[in-house]
């Protein structure tokens, strides 16, 4: 399992910098190698990191091949978990102060750089060691090098083992990791995809390992690829939540709804469906204080303006009543005061 540390212009995705210019500066790190046009990662005897720079939309989604993108506003760190968050923010925080930009840790939504409270060393340069010391310093990261590969070890047969359970629980082809190479997505800033189970075309089902498929963009009649999307991470949203008249679910509509056609898979962003699915329904009414069911009598329906913050979204893209975005869990950040009205069944 990673964590990601996200650098970005506090001013947003408009602002762009010369990618040459962001390579240049990230090469001249002692501790760093690039390993491709727009990638790096650590060199041996430092911990495991892995770099990518992007160019990402107005929301901070993007997507990318490997390729040489000329422009950029955002740099990705993707961290293993360890004991050794001081070394990741570090690197974080020097490369944001060289860029004017900021640096947050995602999932904690919490803002590294700049911070008050961080140790101003972190913009030093690595000082020179003894040799002596150096010997000793890489004795300690060769043992923990060996720990991190059985680690990564472990995550690959942990994925594996994801997409053996999916696959069997769901009865389709499942693809997970490396498998998703040949996958072109766009998600929200803070979500990353786990897995892809099912996933089907105008000629049947689609073998990740041999084709590149896109979920961006619709074909020319108008569909996209059919399948169950499992996402990790979180986004924060606001958005109207609202219980209406002959529905069997919460509906939580958000500002993707006024998004442009494409990339067309951020139209599922545009609702989630807040039932049973995924989260027990039950515990979102009781984390909204708001009655359960309509279809008890004199219960009305209600709408709200509400800030959530979605957990582990499951995307399911097909044309039944099962189809949507459903949340793996919800955290209710901000609600205003709910409108009511008598629902007429």
């Amino acid at each position: 399992m990673s964590w990601y540390l996200t650098i970005s212009p506090a001013t947003g995705y408009t602002d762009l910098v010369d990618t040459l210019h962001v390579t240049k500066f990230l090469a001249s790190f002692p501790e760093l190698q690039q390993i491709g046009p727009i990638s790096f990662e650590s060199r041996s005897g430092h911990p495991a990191v892995r770099i990518i720079l992007a160019k990402a939309n107005n929301n901070g989604g993007y997507a990318i091949d490997g390729s040489f993108t000329p422009e950029i506003n955002i740099i990705e760190l993707i961290c293993p978990y360890s004991n050794n968050t001081a070394w990741y923010e570090s690197l974080a925080c020097r490369i944001a102060d060289f860029l004017g930009w900021t640096a947050r840790e995602e999932m904690e939504d919490r803002q590294v750089w700049p911070n008050l409270s961080l140790n101003p060393d972190c913009l030093r340069q690595p000082v020179i060691l003894s040799v002596r010391l150096q010997d000793e310093l890489m004795k300690h990261f060769m043992i923990a090098v060996l720990m991190l590969l059985v680690a990564i070890d472990a995550g690959a047969h942990s994925e594996e083992n994801k997409c053996s359970t999916l696959s069997a629980e769901w009865s389709v082809p499942c693809y997970c990791g490396d498998e998703l190479s040949n996958l072109e997505i766009t998600l929200p800033r803070g979500l990353r995809v786990d897995a892809v189970c099912g996933l089907s075309g105008s000629q049947g089902w689609v073998d990740l390992h041999k084709e590149k498929v896109s979920l961006d963009h619709y074909d020319e009649h108008g569909n996209m690829p059919q399948g169950y999307i499992y996402l990790s991470g979180q986004i924060t949203l606001t958005g109207s939540i609202s219980m209406e008249p002959n529905s069997e679910y919460l509906s939580f509509r958000t500002s993707y709804c006024n998004m442009p056609q494409e990339p067309a898979f951020l139209s599922e962003f545009c609702s989630f469906r807040l039932d049973s699915h995924a989260v027990n329904s039950d515990t979102i009414y009781k984390k909204l204080g708001r009655p359960r069911s309509f279809y008890e009598k004199e219960i009305q329906c209600w709408s709200e303006k509400v800030t959530l913050k979605i957990i582990d979204p499951f995307v399911i893209l097909e044309d039944s009543c099962k189809g949507g975005t459903y949340p793996g869990n919800i955290v209710v950040l901000k609600k205003t005061k709910p409108v009511f009205w008598k629902c007429e069944q």
